[in-house]
This record gives C-alpha cells, structure tokens and sequence, in this order.
C-alpha cells in the first residue's frame, strides 16, 4: 500500500503501465534504518548537550522519501514519469541485457563507458556511428541502440562478458538468482551470510551490514518453538 501511495510504485515495473511492487520488503527496512539514524542521532546531541529528544519516524514519510529524485525531476520538467523497467532515462546502453546463457546488467553513463564497452567487446561500428557519438546522442537513440547491443549479448556468455567489461572498467553485473548469489566468491568472501543451526536443520540469513572494527556484530538465533515461551511471556508481561 505504501509503495502505491507514494508513488514508488508508479516508476516500478515495465512502461508504460505494468506497475509491480518492489521484491524487497523496502519501505519496512527504510523505516527501521531512518529510526535508527534518528536514535543515533540523539544520543549523540545528548552525549554533547545533556538534552534527550523525542523521535518520530513514519513509514509513509520514508516512502516518499525515496522518492525524492522524482518529485525534483516533476518540478524541473512538468512530466509524469513512467516505469523504468530496468533502464535509465538518461543514460544509454543502460539496463538488464540477455546473454547467450542469462543476463548482465549495464551501466554506460559517460562516453568514456561507451569507448571502453565498445573496445572490450569489439563493436567497433557502434562506436564510430555517428547516431551513438555522445551520451546526448545515445538517449536520443536509445531503444534501437540498446535493442542492437542485446542481439550482440545474445551471443556472448554471461561470464565471458562480465570478465571482459570488468576487466575494462565498464560498470557491469550479472543478473543473480538467489543460488548464484550464495555462491558468489565475494558474498563468501565478505561474510555477510551466516548460518543458523536450528531443530528443523541449518538455515542460511543475511546477517548485519554493519562491520564495527573489523566486526561483524548480528544475533544468530532460531526463533522460539510454538509455545516454546509460553511460561516466561505469561509471568513477564
């Protein structure tokens, strides 16, 4: 409901009218992030001041905030804006491409992405036609553009690509599922998924992002059995 009213959802999905909702549960964790900058924030004003204060945050007000980017581009431009899909309205190539075995994602925001994507994948043609020399002309031309660097990708693997463009310093990634993601050498580098041992089996989370010291700091626990609780809530509360 909250990613309707505030509009988010009206730039999500695929043009001109396909509205969908986000994935990720967003505005509930942008709500919880905001309370915890405000939280932060007061006890340090208090640290300094010897003041408390009193925090709101609202998971409307969150919403709306992001869509910030929006509300100054409607001003700017007097335009209602439609979904993206998975593209960008100024920039181009930019967006979810198909590859012989999957999907990259590219991001060409500047001329020198464009000389370097098209050198590292040898599409010299593309980048001595005039209709793609700046990032100006690209937008213009941006649909039969990027439908022409899919039918390119479409033959190219989705490893292959990544490899060369990052090699090359072109803003790319690979389209994960969650399975890939979980095998993904910099997820398992990082540490940010952990597991925990539970009656049922092992179950893998997401732990904090937050790295303090070198630190990871995230509770890893099962959740109480049904009734598991029942003593300790019904004395306690």
């Amino acid at each position: 409901m909250l990613q309707a009213i505030s509009g988010i959802m009206s730039v999500t999905g695929i043009p001109p009218d396909k509205y969908v909702r986000s994935g990720i549960s967003l505005v509930d964790m942008a709500g919880a992030f905001n309370c915890v900058i405000g939280v932060l924030s007061a006890l340090y004003r208090r640290m300094l001041t010897g003041k408390g204060a009193h925090i709101e945050v609202s998971l409307f007000d969150s919403a709306v905030y992001y869509m910030n980017y929006w509300i100054s581009y409607y001003d700017l431009f007097k335009r209602i804006p439609e979904p993206l899909g998975s593209g960008h309205i100024l920039a181009s190539p930019y967006g979810l491409f198909r590859t012989a075995d999957g999907h990259v994602y590219l991001s060409i925001v500047s001329d020198e992405h464009w000389k370097r994507f098209c050198e590292a994948l040898g599409f010299h043609d593309l980048l001595l036609d005039p209709r793609y020399k700046t990032s100006r002309d690209r937008v213009r031309h941006k649909k039969e553009l990027e439908l022409e660097v899919e039918r390119r990708l479409n033959g190219i693997e989705t490893r292959q690509i990544f490899k060369v463009l990052r090699e090359n310093k072109v803003p790319v990634a690979p389209l994960y599922t969650i399975d890939k993601l979980l095998e993904d050498p910099h997820v398992i580098s990082r540490g940010v998924v952990g597991v925990m041992e539970c009656e049922d089996g092992s179950i893998r989370i997401a732990l904090n992002p937050l790295v303090i010291d070198g630190t990871r700091y995230s509770q890893i626990e099962c959740a109480p059995r049904l009734g598991e609780d029942k003593e300790y809530v019904l004395k306690t509360f």
